[in-house]
């Protein structure tokens, strides 16, 4: 467990209350779930997100990304190992051109495997981005590669390596039509953010939740008897499904009518 400053510990601090302070506390109060603490960042307004900076390393959250960044530079690598070499020496490398290609398709599976399970964290527009970056340029290597063969310039050995770029079309093309922008953008994002929160409160232990729900209630208690909230709002507090303090006493934007919480 971190030595963090706890709710109780950050009312004690305070000397006004602000709507961002509905945020703070409830940052302290997941002090020790990271996941919850990454859910709320999503939802939290801009002046309160700071307080739900990653406080814990994640290898396997880190070798994704470098995964994805890798996944995304490796078309453009192939295209221009391929072209540069044919502008040096009229001898293009289509083999190691194919390969690097076919890695990235390999690693783009990984990242489309690991979305799968988080659908929640998904962002159409992102993911169709993320396919034209690696269309094109494994579509230029695939057209440049079949002109070499064709023309004698590269070994017919080596006709193989194209299946790396035509492997990466392919699975760009099926994450391009799986993934269609919703009509309703802000909805979709305000329903998905749901999701992401929903699903990092069900990994909080039982026991451990009731202990949260004490720890909040404590401090909303030590909140009004300093005059820092009023009644009403205290009142309002508690009854904040858990998990949502801040979503209910300073929304970061209107909610969606359509997604409802008891």
């Amino acid at each position: 467990m971190t030595r963090e400053m706890t709710p109780r510990s950050y009312v004690e601090a305070q000397e006004r209350w602000s709507p961002a302070s509905w945020w703070h506390l409830e940052s302290h109060l997941f002090r020790d779930e990271p996941e919850v603490r990454m859910a709320l960042w999503f939802r939290a307004p801009a002046d309160a997100r700071r307080a739900f900076a990653a406080r814990h390393f994640s290898l396997g959250g880190l070798l994704l990304s470098l995964a994805e960044i890798a996944s995304l530079l490796l078309p453009a690598l192939a295209l221009v190992t391929l072209v540069s070499r044919h502008w040096v020496d009229g001898q293009p490398d289509l083999v190691r051109s194919g390969v690097l290609a076919g890695l990235a398709a390999a690693l783009s599976v990984v990242g489309m495997i690991a979305r799968r399970s988080r659908p929640e964290g998904v962002d159409a527009r992102t993911e169709r981005l993320v396919a034209v970056v690696h269309i094109v340029p494994s579509l230029i290597v695939l057209v440049l590669g079949v002109m070499f063969l064709t023309s004698g310039a590269v070994d017919g050995s080596a006709a193989w390596a194209l299946a790396g770029p035509v492997i990466d079309i392919a699975l760009s093309v099926v994450r391009w039509r799986r993934n269609r922008p919703a009509a309703d953008a802000a909805a979709e994002r305000a329903s998905k953010e749901d999701v992401r929160l929903d699903r990092a409160l069900a990994t909080i232990a039982p026991e451990r939740s009731v202990a949260l729900r004490a720890e909040l209630h404590e401090a909303l208690k030590l909140a009004s008897a300093r005059g820092l909230v009023g009644p009403e709002e205290t009142s309002r507090a508690e009854r904040a499904p858990f998990g949502r303090l801040g979503v209910t006493m300073a929304p970061a934007r209107p909610p969606v009518a359509d997604v409802a919480h008891g």
